[in-house]
């Protein structure tokens, strides 16, 4: 066992006190094993949180401040409604609305076109959960990617997916009045 001056302790506002050495030690072993921005106090069952100020300093070099700058972009990123990634491959770019609700963006840089809300593929017709239900349900049934490829496309008026609906397509969205034949 080994004695440290209690000049030497530091804590949390939680007030559980660990010495210099230890938070050395468990700063950068939870940063390289991908905790991320969710350091926390050593005392068991504690789910306090560290701030940004508290641990970089107990990082023992640059590789490791490297490694943790992204889980803190990541994580602004997630507290910010108005600020989403694009999900389009290898983009870098920020998206920012006025008012998070489920709504077609498109990136100005690689024009993925996505919902604001859930980022998945854009989804006029239905909300964000249950798209997601579907896709899950879907996701390996060819059955169901051919019937939307053959009876689902964009209303050539307000650009809204719309379904075929027996010999005629009907768009439901507001201020568009249209009945077409057949898909363009």
């Amino acid at each position: 066992m080994q004695f440290v001056w209690k000049e030497n302790l530091l804590s949390l506002a939680c007030q559980h006190q660990f010495c210099c050495s230890c938070w050395e030690q468990h700063c950068p072993v939870l940063v390289n094993d991908g905790v991320g921005v969710g350091v926390s106090c050593m005392a068991q069952d504690c789910p306090l949180c560290t701030l940004e100020d508290f641990v970089v300093p107990f990082f023992p070099n640059e590789e490791v401040k490297d490694k943790y700058r992204p889980y803190l972009f990541s994580n602004y990123m997630e507290s910010h409604y108005q600020l989403q990634l694009c999900p389009g491959a290898d983009c870098p770019m920020v998206i920012r609305i006025q008012e998070l609700r489920a709504r077609q963006v498109q990136c100005n840089r690689c024009n993925e076109v996505f919902c604001f809300k859930c980022h998945q593929m854009y989804h006029a017709s239905t909300d964000c959960t249950t798209i997601r239900k579907w896709l899950t349900k879907f996701a390996d049934d060819s059955e169901m990617a051919k019937y939307i490829s053959v009876h689902i496309k964009d209303c050539p008026n307000c650009n809204i997916c719309i379904e075929k609906n027996e010999a005629a397509i009907i768009c439901d969205a507001p201020n568009v009045n249209t009945t077409s034949g057949g898909f363009v």
